[in-house]
């Protein structure tokens, strides 16, 4: 690592820009290198009307990195459980075209849904909010907070360009005129998707009820009846389920969450 005097460099193509360059960071030291990020604190009296951020210069975008992460995560050539190790000098090195590619394609895919959500004057979240200062800004350019959100990215895109196309082939209602009464539904299989949050990871399993509507099953992965799960919604053209339903939405699109459910014929 060489330290100069406009800013710290890092071997593998990571520059932090030094605190010496702002004047209104003289009160910041550099106290470690932990994990591939930098930690900070102030040698004065913290200012609560402000939250401070570092910027990584980097000789990636970091959304291809991330995209390197999930590749070799899934071929099992990796393991690590959070956004921290995106700086290893391995992904670095193990860029290919296949990753920008991916990468591409996720930046293209999120700047047009965001898009369409303003046109059609959707209030974005904080989340949302941040993903669109990141996918409009420059990816080798990128504070420290947004680290986290680019490390799910691939996860996310994968997850929603599922379920677009699981309502796709649907065909069902964009609402949910009636929500049912009943609590023994009838369902046909339309796919499944994993979802992972920072709390718990399950297998999602969606069907179209009788009367049009999407509907939802999550399962956890400790649920003795996986299995049965998988070969049902595998070789059943329709399942009977019971359980109590609440509606949901994913933007526009509304779905039944089946909670408490009973599979009433294996």
């Amino acid at each position: 690592m060489n330290s100069q005097g406009t800013g710290l460099s890092i071997s593998n193509g990571i520059t932090l820009s030094s605190p010496s360059t702002n004047p209104f960071n003289s009160g910041m030291i550099f106290s470690s290198l932990n994990s591939g990020l930098f930690t900070s604190t102030y040698s004065n009296q913290s200012n609560e009307n402000y939250k401070k951020y570092e910027i990584y210069d980097l000789n990636e975008d970091l959304l291809v990195l991330s995209c390197v992460a999930k590749r070799l995560r899934e071929t099992k050539q990796i393991y690590a459980p959070n956004d921290n190790y995106l700086l290893d000098p391995m992904f670095f090195r193990e860029v290919s075209t296949e990753d920008r590619n991916k990468a591409e394609i996720i930046r293209d895919y999120y700047s047009k849904k965001i898009m369409m959500l303003k046109l059609k004057g959707t209030k974005l979240t904080h989340f949302r909010e941040d993903l669109n200062k990141f996918i409009h800004g420059d990816g080798t350019k990128v504070t420290e907070d947004l680290f986290q959100l680019v490390y799910r990215l691939p996860e996310f895109y994968e997850y929603d360009t599922g379920f677009e196309d699981i309502y796709r082939n649907s065909e069902c209602e964009l609402k949910i005129k009636t929500p049912p009464t009943i609590e023994s539904f009838i369902l046909k299989p339309i796919g499944k998707l994993n979802k992972k949050t920072k709390a718990n990871k399950t297998t999602e399993y969606w069907f179209k009820t009788d009367y049009n509507a999407l509907a939802m099953v999550a399962v956890y992965p400790k649920n003795e009846l996986l299995s049965i799960w998988d070969r049902l919604f595998e070789t059943k053209s329709t399942m009977k389920i019971k359980g109590k339903s609440f509606v949901k939405h994913i933007d526009e699109n509304e779905y039944l969450s089946i909670k408490k459910w009973e599979l009433t014929e294996i």
